[in-house]
């Protein structure tokens, strides 16, 4: 397994766990709003970490085709 699907996988797992606990924290009637946004900021930064290395796996294959 190449260090880029590793780094895909772990971001995987982790953004999943991640938007299961934000959805947890979410669907609890509690006051603490930041937690709340401090959660989805985390979601977000990952979600875009995966995006960032699923482009960059998709640009290396489409220049290796070239």
């Amino acid at each position: 397994m190449t260090l880029s699907r590793r780094v895909a996988v772990l971001l995987t797992v982790a953004a999943l766990f991640s938007c299961i606990v934000t959805y947890v924290f979410m669907t609890q009637r509690s006051n603490d709003i930041d937690t709340v946004y401090r959660l989805l900021n985390l979601d977000l930064v990952l979600l875009l970490l995966l995006g960032a290395v699923g482009a960059r796996q998709i640009v290396r294959l489409w220049s290796e085709r070239k």
